[in-house]
């Protein structure tokens, strides 16, 4: 790690305030409407979807890219395809105006069950009658078969198999060029011990091709 005089330094702060994706979204920004924000870039075309990493490789990366997290949507659901995924992740970045996505899918596990099925069921039955009848006038004898139908409902079991995945998203926005670059953060329990100091703060990220990037400002510098 290197420790790094630095006698005035402006900071570089990122602000924060159906589906699956769209029930369970949380707001990263602060519950700002990111529309207003001056140091954001509204795009108009369509958002991009990447395939992320884990939290923190994809936290680096975006903003070391520039971007700024407006917000995330986690859920467990039945598995789909990734074109299927992706459509639901470009409508929920459509709605909180994000440029980019980012999306996780974590196979879960299969659940058996089954499924009632319930159809109309169809029975005949004959029966033989035959007797006679007397009066006054004569008498005589009858014979025959009446038919009777019963319809009943009959239920069956369907074994079934659900495939479950965990879908993670997370959304973010261009940012303008910073005056700096710099993501500060405090500094560790690990940082301070080394430096022997509890003064300081620690470079989480640098903004690719921003003043800080251009000083040979680099991650784990002690600012």
């Amino acid at each position: 790690m290197r420790n790094l005089l630095i006698i005035a330094v402006i900071p570089f702060f990122i602000q924060g305030c159906a589906s699956g994706l769209s029930n369970f979204y949380h707001d990263a920004s602060g519950c700002m409407d990111v529309t207003t924000l001056p140091n954001v870039i509204i795009s108009q075309d369509e958002p991009e979807v990447f395939c992320g990493r884990s939290f923190d490789e994809d936290y680096q990366m975006m903003t070391e890219k520039g971007y700024m997290q407006i917000g995330t949507s986690g859920y467990h659901g039945p598995c789909m395809d990734w074109d299927d995924a992706k459509d639901e992740v470009i409508a929920q970045a459509k709605k909180v105006h994000a440029s980019v996505a980012l999306l996780r899918i974590t196979y879960l596990g299969s659940n058996n069950s089954q499924m009632p099925m319930s159809f109309p069921s169809t029975s005949t039955s004959n029966t033989y009658m035959s007797g006679g009848a007397y009066g006054s006038a004569g008498g005589g004898t009858y014979s025959g078969t009446a038919t009777t139908t019963t319809t009943t409902m009959e239920t069956i079991y369907i074994p079934t198999t659900v495939h479950r995945c965990t879908f993670h998203t997370t959304y973010w926005i261009q940012l303008k060029q910073p005056i700096c670059g710099l993501v500060l953060i405090t500094l560790t329990t690990e940082a301070r011990q080394e430096i022997g100091s509890n003064k300081g703060r620690l470079v989480y990220a640098v903004i690719n091709d921003s003043p800080a990037f251009r000083a040979d400002i680099v991650k784990g510098d002690v600012i």
